[in-house]
């Protein structure tokens, strides 16, 4: 009886073993870098000035210095005025855009002035061509449709000067994008931790509906190139069957684009798109995913749609060959027990992170050690701790 009963001791033992051990040790990773959630889900990391750091969350905008210390809440969101888009101008201005139907239709966004909020404020955008605002980007540019009878576009209005005396913002230029037939607007991204950036690279997506019958609905997607730099825009010639969730454009100036059920697409802007890799991970659109360059290779950090899911590095080789990778530690440790909201670029490979229940950290990522599941890859902060430069 005792030999059966240090035998079955033994067998539960084990299997107990087992189950934490399974799953490349996603529970005891979890065990390891839980942490009591915090009263904010960040939105938007607006801009950084200074040691100061502007942020869009679920109840508003904020402003702290490091470590999450003088939290001030500028804006507060009520029923009718919830702020959706917010940006950065000029390191002075907080431009923001509201659930507001008539703000919307009305051709108006709000001001709050970082040095003088005497002149905050509803303003009135000055150019044509905006029947609806469709959205307001980090890095001021401003996304509207036109109805003009039948038909719509969109336009894409870049560098936005704010009248604090006619209470008026006026865009440098728009870029346009002309209807067609049978699309609709998808989505707009911009690189992770440079969505501040008016130099660059972003992206508009567009969606059409191929076939649809009692059973399914099929999609193509026609993707835009935006030159941020010339202000023009550039189709992709090959329309592709998958949302896409974000993308990153490398030194050789290659695009690539990760869809929401884990494809990576690879081209050039106004050139075909052709599928590198397939995993059956899942992302949501304006996904996490940052380039790190190393030598000849290029890898993609990424986190999927799964809260407690780890970062998934996809490393690509100049011959396309493409293989992925699990981090947990160093700058993976915090990020692998939440979802990422928001990102800020502070330098190459050293970004704010925001996360949807957690906190902020800062990261670090070391290049060389960027496929390395082990604290040599990098840094990470602790949740609300995060350091600012000065």
């Amino acid at each position: 009886m005792k030999i059966k009963s240090r035998l079955a001791l033994f067998i539960s033992a084990l299997l107990v073993s087992v189950v934490f051990l399974g799953c490349d040790g996603n529970i005891l990773s979890s065990v390891a870098t839980s942490t009591a959630s915090v009263d904010i889900s960040y939105q938007n990391i607006i801009g950084v000035l200074s040691s100061t750091v502007y942020y869009q969350c679920d109840t508003g905008i904020f402003s702290s210095e490091a470590k999450a210390t003088n939290q001030v809440q500028l804006v507060t969101n009520t029923e009718d005025n919830i702020v959706r888009f917010s940006a950065l101008v000029d390191n002075k201005y907080i431009l923001y855009a509201t659930n507001n139907q008539d703000d919307a239709t009305g051709k108006k966004l709000h001001v709050y002035d970082i040095t003088d909020t005497g002149n905050n404020g509803t303003y009135t955008i000055t150019n044509t061509g905006i029947t609806t605002i469709k959205g307001l980007y980090n890095n001021g540019y401003l996304l509207a449709e036109e109805v003009s009878g039948s038909q719509n576009s969109y336009h894409l209005f870049y560098t936005p000067k704010i009248d604090p005396i006619e209470k008026t913002i006026t865009f440098a230029g728009s870029i346009g994008f002309d209807y067609a037939e049978g699309y609709n607007l998808a989505n707009f991204y911009q690189m992770t931790g440079t969505e501040n950036a008016t130099t660059g690279y972003a992206l508009l997506s567009f969606v059409k509906e191929v076939t649809s019958d009692s059973s399914s609905t099929s999609y193509l997607y026609r993707n835009y190139v935006i030159d941020l730099d010339n202000h023009t825009s550039t189709a992709f010639t090959t329309e592709i069957a998958y949302e896409t969730a974000n993308f990153v454009v490398d030194s050789l100036s290659n695009f690539y684009l990760l869809t929401i059920g884990g494809r990576i697409f690879k081209g050039v802007s106004g050139g075909s798109l052709t599928q590198v890799a397939y995993n059956s991970y899942y992302y949501a659109t304006n996904a996490f995913m940052y380039l790190v360059t190393s030598g000849t290779n290029n890898y993609l950090v990424t986190k999927s749609t799964t809260k407690s899911s780890a970062l998934i590095v996809y490393t690509i080789t100049n011959s396309d060959s493409v293989s992925t990778t699990s981090i947990r530690k160093g700058y993976g440790l915090r990020l692998c027990s939440d979802l990422v909201n928001a990102t800020y670029q502070i330098a190459e490979n050293d970004l704010l992170v925001a996360t949807n229940e957690s906190g902020m950290v800062r990261i670090t990522i070391t290049p060389a050690s960027v496929t390395s599941n082990t604290i040599a890859n990098g840094t990470s902060t602790d949740f609300e701790k995060y350091t600012l430069p000065l």
